[in-house]
């Protein structure tokens, strides 16, 4: 006799945005996305974020871009996380990083 199968749980937890906590609830397969972008002093800048429940974890994408005197900067990372329990809590672990510098690139660095 095989074990029941355990079907995905929805994923909710706290995150901290807009000054303020706020609860997300992802069901298994779902993603949100939020976005903020407007013009600075000297040029603009922009935030994505990004969080997916897959399954058996969560991931969430962020993503800071903008240009201003020095150039274009571009900063993605990628976090994982188990699925929060009764607490709300998540444990992001970083899993990627990567940084784009338009006038480094262009010096050779």
């Amino acid at each position: 006799m095989n074990p029941p199968r355990q079907t995905p749980r929805n994923a909710r937890f706290v995150i901290f945005m807009n000054l303020d906590d706020v609860v997300l609830t992802l069901r298994p397969g779902q993603s949100l996305c939020w976005h903020s972008s407007g013009l600075t002093d000297e040029g603009w800048s922009s935030e994505t974020e990004e969080w997916r429940h897959e399954g058996t974890h969560l991931e969430c994408t962020c993503i800071e871009d903008g240009q201003d005197c020095d150039g274009r900067l571009t900063v993605s990372k990628e976090f994982k996380a188990m699925l929060p329990g009764p607490d709300h809590t998540v444990r992001w672990h970083e899993s990627k990083s990567e940084v784009y510098d338009q006038f480094a690139q262009a010096a050779g660095y």
